[in-house]
């Protein structure tokens, strides 16, 4: 088991995205999960694209849906904010995952609405408490049967050797 934090989120797009981009650093990349967001939200998605790529990892089986990185900075978050007043934020993605340089650190699935955040307990402690005080909730820690130090990242084309492939 792996230690593992639970902070109840309201919306994730209305809040939670710019404590995250506060209090977690820089070096953090956001995976958004939807099968058929509105225009709008691809625009944004398509304009803060990652250079960084992982293995999928879905929440959703049925309908197939698209993965979308994009680098957590507080400008994109308060970009996406800004969006999710002007629209319902389920049509804009409906999980969230946030990667470090190699592994998932948390996982919001139904991040539209109340849901919670799981945490990694790889988060340095006093980031994971800027965040919950940014939030305005309450910290829960358990044991969970999440491998948070799989790595998730996939070297792209040009870091493989030709050996590799």
């Amino acid at each position: 088991m792996n230690a593992t934090f639970l902070l109840p989120v309201d919306n994730v797009a209305k809040g939670f995205l710019e404590a995250a981009a506060e209090c977690l650093g820089d070096r953090i990349t956001l995976c958004f999960e939807h099968a058929f967001p509105i225009p709008d939200a691809l625009t944004l998605f398509g304009r803060h694209k990652s250079d960084n790529d992982y293995e999928p990892m879905r929440d959703t089986i049925e309908p197939h849906t698209e993965l979308f990185y994009c680098p957590l900075t507080l400008d994109f978050a308060r970009e996406l904010s800004r969006l999710a007043e002007a629209y319902d934020t389920s049509q804009i993605f409906w999980h969230v995952k946030g990667y470090d340089d190699q592994r998932i650190i948390f996982w919001i699935h139904d991040a539209y609405g109340e849901s919670t955040a799981w945490l990694s307990g790889s988060i340095p402690a006093g980031q994971i408490e800027c965040l919950a005080a940014r939030c305005g909730e309450e910290l829960t820690a358990e044991d969970a049967a999440i491998d948070w130090n799989r790595t998730c990242r996939i070297k792209k084309s040009e870091d493989i050797s030709s050996n590799d492939r």
